[in-house]
């Protein structure tokens, strides 16, 4: 939504984990989780999501890996999971013209085990030619959590391509 109304101001839009093509239906988090949420909590919610995606998600699997995926979206608020749920359903159908449109450089990050998000991202690139987009091979969605140094390395080469200089002069 910032990116529909304040374009001019923005030098660039990262996507991790979003995307500008709706996510569809039957991807997106399902009425129980958003039950949990709200009744259990996010603790009970990740372990829904751990049963769920058993063998399709390498966070899940390792226990390390588990326990810290765990920590980190039990401390998601629940408001904050529902309103993230309700944004993806709400996204302007104009913002890929407005993103196309747009004076500003767009990226896109994403895990090659990512099956949404790969899709939705290859969208997007087909959409809009100027974003660039890297994937990270072998990960998948949690990708920040299995492995922040590649996602900080594909980081700092966005950010590196982005003039700062002419940023702070504005």
């Amino acid at each position: 939504m910032c990116a529909k109304h304040n374009s001019h101001k923005i030098d660039a839009i990262i996507f991790i984990s979003g995307s500008s093509i709706p996510i569809p239906e039957d991807k997106l988090e399902d009425s129980v989780s958003i039950k949990l949420a709200t009744t259990k909590g996010m603790g009970a919610v990740a372990e829904y999501e751990r049963q769920q995606k058993q063998g399709k998600e390498k966070a899940f699997e390792d226990e390390k890996e588990w326990n810290l995926f765990k920590e980190i979206f039990a401390k998601t608020s629940v408001e904050g999971f529902v309103a993230a749920r309700d944004a993806v359903r709400t996204m302007p159908d104009d913002i890929n013209n407005v993103l196309r449109s747009a004076d500003c450089k767009l990226y896109g990050i994403v895990g090659s085990d990512d099956e949404v998000f790969m899709n939705l991202k290859s969208k997007m690139k087909q959409e809009i030619p100027k974003f660039n987009l890297k994937v990270i091979e072998g990960e998948g969605h949690w990708l920040i959590l299995h492995n922040p140094e590649a996602l900080d390395k594909v980081l700092e080469e966005f950010l590196t391509g982005i003039n700062l200089q002419e940023a702070v002069q504005s």
